[in-house]
C-alpha cells in the first residue's frame, strides 16, 4: 500500500517497483502503465483504490493499493510476529533479526503492524534461505533470518 498526494493520476504513479512474486523471489522492475480500479478514487482524501501495473519485462503485472492523503504521515513498523507470537525483543529501528527454531519446526508465517502504511512481507522458504523480509513501500527495511537448532 503507498500514499500519494491527493489529485494524482495513473500516470503520476511510481514506475519502479519491487515486486514479490508468488514464488517468494523478488525483482526489481519497472511498471509500463497502471491501471486504476476506481479512477476517481485518488481525487479526494483518503480514497483508496486498487491498481493493476504491466511489467516492462514481460507479461506478468503487479497489483498495489494506493490511498490519497496530503496529510503529514510517519510510517513505522510497531511490532513482528514469528508465528502467532509476538516478536519479545522487537525495536522501531532495528533493521535484522535472528529467531531460532527447532530443527523439526515447520516454517511458520511472519507478520508486522504498522502505523502509517502497510507493509509488504516476503515470506521465508527453503528458496531464499528461510528469510523473511519486510517491505515498506520500495524499501527493505527489516530482515528475520529463521534458523534451526
Amino acid at each position: 500500500m503507498a500514499t500519494v498526494p491527493v489529485g494524482t493520476t495513473a500516470a503520476d504513479l511510481d514506475k519502479t517497483v519491487t515486486a514479490v512474486l508468488s514464488d517468494g523471489s523478488l525483482i526489481d522492475t519497472d511498471v509500463v502503465s497502471w491501471t486504476l480500479k476506481d479512477s476517481t478514487a485518488l481525487t479526494k482524501e483518503g480514497g483508496r483504490t486498487e491498481a493493476t501495473g504491466k511489467l516492462t519485462d514481460d507479461d506478468r503485472e503487479v497489483t498495489a493499493t494506493f490511498i490519497a492523503s496530503d496529510k503529514e504521515t510517519e510510517s513505522t513498523v510497531t511490532g513482528l510476529t514469528v508465528g502467532d507470537k509476538t516478536l519479545e525483543n522487537f525495536e522501531p529501528g532495528k533493521t535484522y533479526y535472528r529467531v531460532s527454531l527447532p530443527y523439526s519446526a515447520k516454517i511458520p508465517s511472519v507478520g508486522a503492524r504498522t502505523t502509517g502504511y502497510q507493509v509488504t512481507v516476503q515470506q521465508a522458504s527453503a528458496d531464499n534461505g528461510y528469510q523473511a523480509s519486510v517491505f515498506l513501500s520500495d524499501l527493505l527495511i527489516m530482515v528475520i533470518r529463521l534458523l534451526s537448532f
